[in-house]
């Protein structure tokens, strides 16, 4: 689908603002792939000149406007799975007849892409699940066992089975804490200097001379 707009919903005014899609990019899915700082990525397909290729689509929500990232080392029987690694934009990419070999590549804001490094297990993998913003990856066996590997010692961490689960059922979502203010719920004024230091216990004499 060719997404002509794009709708966000202002928390400050309690109401949907629309912002125009210039690019004509074809969305690959309904949700966004991923998030990072604040910021939503798709996976896309754009027509121009050069015929139509797959990209990644960023949108900045301050700025209100969307941006394209071309997308590394694609090409044909080469599957992709965006991650984010240490609040860094990273890839995980590896060949559907080769399910050993995983490279990993992460986004720099200077540099572009970069391969970080390649992976190997030895035992295969089913389903990347993911990846922790440590960098390990989480991944499901064909007999929907999950494991935790570390691609820094090229080993697996934990093993994880799960009763009565579906296999090809698990995912994976960023959870940040947070406070959220409900429609009814009264805000609360910001505190004085002396009341923050009151309650981290501890206490302040003033004097004056």
């Amino acid at each position: 689908m060719i997404a002509d707009e794009v709708e966000m919903f202002s928390t400050k005014s309690f109401s949907w603002k629309r912002v125009p899609n210039e690019m004509g990019f074809r969305v690959l899915g309904l949700s966004c792939n991923l998030i990072i700082k604040g910021v939503p990525y798709w996976t896309a397909l754009l027509s121009d000149a050069h015929g139509s290729r797959e990209v990644l689509v960023c949108f900045d929500v301050s700025k209100k406007i969307f941006d394209k990232l071309p997308m590394p080392g694609v090409r044909l029987g080469i599957q992709g799975y965006l991650v984010n690694l240490e609040d860094s934009l990273g890839i995980l990419m590896w060949d559907k007849t080769d399910k050993c070999n995983v490279d990993i590549w992460v986004m720099d804001d200077e540099d572009g892409w970069s391969k970080k490094c390649n992976v190997e297990m030895l035992f295969g993998f089913d389903r990347i699940i993911g990846c922790l913003r440590n960098g390990n990856i989480v991944a499901e066996d064909e007999n929907g066992v999950l494991f935790l590997f570390d691609p820094v010692t090229n080993s697996v961490k934990a093993k994880l089975c799960i009763d009565n689960a579906n296999s090809g059922s698990f995912m994976i979502s960023n959870y940040s804490e947070s406070l959220v203010l409900i429609e009814g719920m009264r805000p609360v004024k910001k505190q004085a200097a002396r009341d923050k230091l009151a309650r981290a216990g501890m206490n302040i004499k003033f004097t004056t001379t």
